[in-house]
């Protein structure tokens, strides 16, 4: 409490001082040609392998003559225990890889260029740009000019590893959010090349339209991000589905066996829930509909169509665009928050890697207000006193800042206390500076970035012309100051 009095105070006296900035305009591109994904997925049960022929047509929205198309092969990272995202045991406090380390990876076989009728043309002379195979080059057979439009088809491999992680086999679960290839970012002049850490949430493509055809063995059913469109046996027994979903940062989807799948729909979207034992289900479906009811209200309605939520022996929570993984064992609070990503990081995307306080922090005041909400004042208080509050009891280490990249935390813990907790704290703080402000900022952040990119600049220009003040010092004092001193 003491923290947040001398944050207020400061910036009650920069006012003094400061004049407001002038509102700046959004730079948010206004796409009105989607781009577009098309893909066909052979599920090999016993060999662990999807087979996957992958068309993609974009457009060129750099701004710059670009001479190849940029693609994401996440599944690599899976290939040894020291790059995996979840082959650190120690920093994440759970063991992903409860059988041992299991290989993960993903091999090209062929890529084209495509006409506008859809037919090959030339062959692409594909390669890796870095030794972990991370970053996918396809150059092309003549300049792609700003705004102009390419098609290619790639065909690949995926070997799924057994790991308990939003990529991996568990039992009778396939969870597969880093299995096919996404187009890399394009920011600052160059295309974004971070490779999967631990902790933080990977830079996901831009918003496209993906349209995926899934055959896999009968036993399966498909809990998949994006809406089923069809369903149907295939002559040798197998069933294939066709599902489409817009506006998606990639294509996740599991498939699971003996689970029990509970529906309903609510705020105009069909959720789905998935899990191996009825009470969950119906737990994590109650959850999932009171949290889309209230931040329909508070944000405005959700981004996506559909939403799956799949229990399993995870860890942690994952959340892709229409898709969420959980522990089993997930309360209410923890349903409501992984539910306020599909608004924060997947539709309103940000940098999850050098800035994660972006989505963590919204989540977790979404989460607040879910509370009181549902619950009452009271519960919030006791709440933000218990998880919130109390983290100014934990000594940090030192050069951690609640707005610090997440390469620089040791362990989940200390990145959950300074990114999500700390940060949640800030919102608070405006909530209380600016009590009938900040649902107004929240309600405009939202809705002008939906289904773009937010920077930090972004989000503080836009605080600062709807509450009217100059609030960067507080933002500075919060964000960027060494927690330990």
């Amino acid at each position: 409490m003491k923290y947040r009095f001398l944050c207020v105070l400061l910036l009650l006296m920069s006012l003094l001082v400061c004049a407001c900035t002038k509102k700046q305009e959004s730079t948010t591109l206004e796409n009105p040609d989607h781009d577009r994904m098309n893909l066909t997925i052979q599920v090999d049960e016993e060999e662990r392998l999807l087979t996957i022929r992958q068309g993609i047509k974009l457009r060129n929205h750099t701004g710059q003559t670009q001479s190849a198309l940029c693609l994401r092969a996440y599944a690599n990272a899976y290939m040894s225990s020291e790059t995996s995202p979840c082959g650190d045991s120690e920093m994440l406090g759970a063991d992903c890889y409860p059988e041992g380390f299991s290989i993960g990876w993903l091999k090209v076989s062929a890529a084209c260029e495509l006409n506008q009728q859809g037919e090959p043309t030339a062959g692409i002379d594909y390669r890796y740009t870095d030794e972990n195979r991370q970053t996918l080059l396809l150059p092309l057979s003549a300049p792609w000019q700003p705004g102009e439009e390419v098609s290619v088809e790639i065909q690949y491999t995926v070997y799924v590893p057994k790991a308990a992680w939003r990529f991996g086999i568990q039992e009778d679960l396939w969870c597969l959010g880093d299995a096919v290839l996404v187009p890399s970012v394009w920011e600052e002049d160059a295309w974004r090349t971070d490779t999967l850490q631990p902790l933080g949430e990977p830079q996901r493509g831009d918003c496209a339209d993906w349209s995926v055809e899934i055959i896999a063995p009968a036993e399966f059913q498909l809990i998949s991000c994006a809406k089923i469109q069809q369903k149907e046996q295939t002559a040798d027994g197998k069933i294939r589905w066709r599902t489409a979903g817009e506006n998606l940062r990639g294509f996740a989807f599991a498939l699971g066996k003996n689970i029990i799948r509970k529906e309903q729909s609510a705020e105009g979207v069909s959720i789905s829930v998935y899990a191996r034992e009825e009470a969950a289900a119906r737990r994590i479906l109650s959850a999932a509909r009171d949290a889309l009811q209230v931040y329909a209200r508070l944000l405005g309605s959700c981004p996506f169509e559909s939403l799956s939520l799949c229990a399993g022996q995870f860890s942690r929570s994952f959340s892709e665009s229409g898709l969420i993984l959980l522990p089993e064992d997930a309360d209410r609070y923890e349903v409501a928050r992984a539910v306020a990503r599909q608004w924060w990081g997947c539709a309103l995307g940000s940098d999850g890697m050098n800035q994660p306080w972006q989505s963590e922090a919204l989540c977790e005041y979404s989460l607040l207000r879910f509370i009181q909400e549902k619950e009452g004042a009271s519960a919030r208080r006791d709440y933000e006193e218990r998880e919130i509050l109390s983290t100014h009891q934990i000594t940090m280490a030192s050069g951690i800042s609640c707005g610090a990249p997440a390469s620089y935390f040791s362990s989940a813990e200390e990145y959950t206390l300074a990114v999500q907790k700390r940060g949640a704290e800030l919102l608070t703080t405006l909530e209380m500076l600016f009590p009938s402000k900040l649902d107004t900022f929240l309600k405009e952040y939202y809705n002008r970035y939906r289904y773009g990119r937010a920077s930090r600049q972004d989000f503080e220009e836009l605080l600062q012309s709807i509450t009217g003040e100059d609030i960067r010092v507080l933002m500075m004092e919060w964000l960027d100051v060494d927690l330990s001193e």
